[in-house]
C-alpha cells in the first residue's frame, strides 16, 4: 500500500492580476491599469482630453527644464503591484537608468521636482457646466 501526501500550493493573490496584466493583448483604442488589485480597461479620450494633456505636459517641460526631469506621456508608471497609466507623468530624463526590473515601465517617485506644480484654467480651460 502506498499513501499519496498532498501538498498546499500557495499562491500570491496580489501577484495574479500583475501576471494577467503583463500578459494581455489590450484592444486598440484602450488601456489597461490595475487599480485596487483589479484589472481596468478604459477609451482613450477625445480631442478636449488631448488638448488639456498637450498643455500639461508643455508647462511641465517648461517648469522642470534643467532639473533632470521631463514629462512623460503613454507610459507606465508602476507602484508595488499597481499599474498606471497616467495622462502625464514625470520621470528622469535617462528612464533607463529607472526602468521596472521587468522591463514593463518606471517606479512611481512620489516625491520629485513637480512638486508644487499647479494645475489650473490656463491648462485645463475653464470649468464647464
Amino acid at each position: 500500500m502506498s499513501a499519496v501526501v498532498a501538498e498546499a500550493a500557495f499562491v500570491n493573490l496580489d501577484q495574479l492580476p500583475w501576471q494577467a496584466w503583463k500578459s494581455m493583448d489590450v484592444p486598440e483604442g484602450f488601456r489597461a491599469e490595475i487599480i485596487e488589485g483589479a484589472i481596468t480597461l478604459s477609451p482613450t479620450d477625445g480631442v478636449r482630453h488631448f488638448t488639456v494633456n498637450r498643455r500639461l505636459g508643455q508647462d511641465l517641460y517648461d517648469y522642470l527644464k534643467g532639473t533632470g526631469y521631463a514629462p512623460g506621456q503613454d507610459g507606465n508608471v508602476i507602484a508595488g503591484l499597481k499599474v498606471l497609466i497616467p495622462d502625464v507623468f514625470v520621470a528622469p530624463n535617462d528612464v533607463d537608468e529607472i526602468e521596472h526590473p521587468e522591463g514593463v515601465g518606471v517606479p512611481a517617485i512620489p516625491e520629485g521636482p513637480a512638486k508644487g506644480f499647479v494645475i489650473g484654467p490656463e491648462i485645463t480651460g475653464e470649468r464647464r457646466g
